[in-house]
C-alpha cells in the first residue's frame, strides 16, 4: 500500500488535477489588464468546466487502487514503523517517464515524497509534496505541477489539506497560451463502507471548500477569476464511475459586495456537470 499511496499522483491522473486548460482561454474582447471585474455567461461556462475537472481529480486522492511503479521510476522507502500502510518515509523520483496524464501522454520528471507525520502510531496523518514536470506530446506544450498536501482522519472522515499551483503553456488555434490555475482548499470524503488510505474509492459523500484562482493568458490577452469555493450539496462519489462524482452541487462565489457572482456546478450523473451563473442575493 506504501506504493500505491505515493506513487498515486502521477499513474492514478494527477492527484490534484485539473482540466488541460489549453483549450479554456479568454473570450474576445477581454481586458488585458489582467482583471476580469464581472464575468460573462461564457466566461462561466469555462472557469466551471475547469473548477467542475479540479473537483473531480480531487477526488481522486481517495482512488488510489493497484499503482505500481513504472522501470523509469526510482523509489526510496524507509519501511512502515507502525505497519498503518503509510511509509515512515518514501519518494519516487521520475526520470522522464512516459506516463498519461490529464493533459495527454507525457514524459514527465521530478519528485514526489510522502510523509508520516506520526511513524510509530497507526493512525492516518501524513504530508506529500510533488514537484513535476510534464512534457506533453511533441508540440512543446508543458506543465509544472507542484502541490503539497496534508490527510487526517477523524472517526469516519477522511481530509486532506492542499495547497496546488498548476501553469501550463502552449499553444492552439487562438495563439500561444500559459494559464495557471491555483488551489488552497480542504477536502473530506466519508466512505459509506470500510475504507483506508491506499484503497480503491469505495461509494460515499465528498466535499471541497477552500481558494480557487484561474488565469488565462492567450495572445496577451489575460483574464483572472478568483472565487472562494463552497460545497452546497454534499458530491457522491461512485467508484463505477470514471470521475467519481455523480451529484452534488458546489458554488464559487467571484468578486464581492454588490458586484458578487455565484457560479454554481452541479453533477447530474457520471461525467455529466453542468454550471449556472447567479447574482448573489
Amino acid at each position: 500500500m506504501a506504493r500505491s499511496l505515493l506513487l498515486r499522483g502521477v499513474l492514478a491522473v494527477v492527484v490534484f488535477g485539473v482540466a488541460a486548460c489549453g483549450e479554456v482561454g479568454p473570450t474576445d474582447g477581454d481586458d488585458d489588464d489582467g482583471s476580469s471585474g464581472p464575468i460573462d455567461s461564457a466566461v462561466a461556462q469555462r472557469a466551471g468546466t475547469s473548477l467542475a475537472a479540479s473537483a473531480e481529480s480531487g477526488a481522486r486522492a481517495y482512488n488510489v487502487g493497484t499503482s505500481a511503479a513504472f522501470l523509469c521510476d526510482s523509489v526510496t522507502s524507509l519501511g512502515d514503523s507502525d505497519s498503518d500502510g503509510v511509509p515512515d518515509f518514501a519518494a519516487v523520483e521520475h526520470e522522464a517517464c512516459s506516463k498519461m496524464t490529464p493533459w495527454g501522454q507525457g514524459l514527465v520528471t521530478g519528485n514526489e515524497a510522502i510523509t508520516d507525520n506520526q511513524p510509530m502510531v497507526a493512525v492516518v496523518d501524513y504530508s506529500l509534496a510533488q514537484s513535476l514536470e510534464i512534457a506533453i506530446g511533441s508540440s512543446g506544450e508543458h506543465v509544472s505541477f507542484n502541490a503539497t498536501q496534508t490527510a487526517s482522519q477523524n472517526g469516519a472522515l477522511f481530509a486532506i489539506d492542499e495547497a496546488t499551483d498548476i501553469i501550463h503553456t502552449g499553444s492552439d488555434k487562438n495563439g500561444a497560451f500559459t494559464n495557471e490555475e491555483e488551489l488552497v482548499w480542504s477536502k473530506s470524503y466519508e466512505p459509506a463502507s470500510a475504507w483506508m488510505p491506499g484503497d480503491a474509492a469505495v461509494a460515499g459523500t465528498y466535499s471541497v471548500d477552500g481558494v480557487y484562482q484561474i488565469t488565462f493568458d492567450q495572445a496577451g490577452a489575460i483574464l483572472v477569476v478568483e472565487a472562494v469555493v463552497a460545497t452546497e450539496v454534499p458530491l457522491q462519489l461512485d467508484p463505477s464511475c470514471s470521475t467519481l462524482v455523480v451529484a452534488g452541487t458546489i458554488s464559487a462565489i467571484v468578486g464581492d459586495g454588490s458586484s458578487a457572482q455565484i457560479l454554481e456546478v452541479t453533477w447530474t450523473g457520471c461525467n455529466a456537470s453542468g454550471t449556472e451563473l447567479l447574482d448573489a442575493p
